[in-house]
């Protein structure tokens, strides 16, 4: 797959044009395997992404699952939390596509574990913002859990 690069003039039209292009996969994926397993970051980048995204008709809600990327380890509705701004991005009909990290559970490790249990293989989108400093997912340069090989969900220590 080639990789295009497109210019826009501000945050709300590459907002705009992130969804589309997210309803245009979702509707695609819907079509050839009636579902759409799509991954999401935090940040807040993608959040008028995403309160546009639920406002496009091409976007197949009813086969959605949406997954997190990355999650902080904190209180449900904690402002720190990225599922706290999904939940705030999508309408109530939409909320039920979230597949939200378990990271309120007392045994962490366990909750990964199940976690990855529940992750489609494979996605057919995967939606990665980019920190300030470079960083994606919460992953930093010389971090440890880049060295992680045997699982697709693991804890990190930074702190984003």
């Amino acid at each position: 797959m080639a990789i295009e690069l497109e210019v826009l003039g501000d945050e709300k039209a590459a907002s705009r044009r992130a969804a589309e292009l997210i309803a245009a996969a979702g509707a695609e994926a819907a079509a050839e395997r009636n579902r759409f397993a799509f991954a999401m970051s935090g940040g807040r980048s993608p959040w008028a992404m995403l309160a546009i995204l639920g406002e496009l008709e091409q976007m197949p809600w009813d086969r959605t699952e949406l997954f997190q990327v990355d999650e902080r380890v904190a209180a449900p509705g904690d402002e720190a939390r990225n599922l706290t701004h999904m939940v705030l991005g999508l309408s109530m009909d939409h909320q039920a596509t979230l597949r939200p990290m378990p990271v309120t559970q007392r045994n962490l490790d366990e909750a990964a574990r199940s976690y990855e249990e529940s992750l489609p293989d494979p996605f057919d989108l995967i939606h990665l913002g980019l920190g300030p400093d470079g960083h994606t997912a919460s992953l930093v340069p010389g971090d440890p859990v880049l060295e992680v090989t045997d699982r697709r969900v693991a804890m990190t220590e930074t702190a984003y």
